[in-house]
């Protein structure tokens, strides 16, 4: 499978396969740490449009979070890893457990309203 994704040319002249630097991407977030495409493109030296594309990506795929400052400029931060977040959102819910069988009981839920 990783054979056959888009080799990208960063500005030193090194070829570089896309989970590579989307892992050097991720690589360069912290815990709480929030950056920008231009901060991006500089420490790794390559291209605007590479980097918003490997952004976007790495968003769709939900590892990195994207927030708009009050100027329009994307600040891209990493997905927090909370259990209870996790547990909470219907997606995870699902994935996690499986429902054997549903009951409902309407009689039970009047009498106890009453």
């Amino acid at each position: 499978m990783k054979e056959n994704l888009k080799w990208f040319v960063l500005n030193n002249g090194k070829k570089l396969k896309q989970y590579e630097i989307s892992t050097l991407i991720l690589n360069m977030f912290n815990d709480k740490e929030e950056i920008t495409i231009d901060d991006i493109v500089f420490k790794i030296d390559c291209k605007k449009t590479d980097a918003q594309r490997l952004t976007k990506d790495l968003c769709t795929k939900g590892l990195l979070e994207r927030a708009n400052d009050f100027n329009r400029i994307a600040i891209y931060s990493k997905k927090s890893n909370c259990l209870l977040a996790d547990l909470l959102t219907p997606k995870s819910v699902y994935k996690n457990f499986k429902v054997k069988s549903r009951t409902v009981v309407k009689h039970l839920i009047w009498k106890y309203l009453v």
